[in-house]
């Protein structure tokens, strides 16, 4: 399987984001609460069917309300 790009959408600390993939190895790195494991727990989430499906508070966005979250649902 080749993934070239994944987008993520209101998924922890990615409100909106479109990351890009290089053929061959691509290295993830960055700082501490940069999004390295909520890129992996996305990607796991689509391509894993062993994972846990029950999302959590702390998987959505931060930048969002509960008050949000209960009022426009996602479609």
């Amino acid at each position: 399987m080749y993934i070239s790009k994944i987008s993520i959408e209101g998924f922890r600390n990615f409100p909106q984001n479109e990351i890009l993939f290089n053929d061959g190895v691509n290295v993830i790195i960055g700082h501490n609460n940069s999004g390295k494991t909520s890129l992996i727990k996305a990607i796991s989430l689509v391509i894993n069917s062993e994972t846990p499906r029950r999302l959590e508070l702390d998987d959505f966005s931060k930048s969002t309300t509960l008050e949000n979250l209960q009022r426009l649902p996602a479609t």
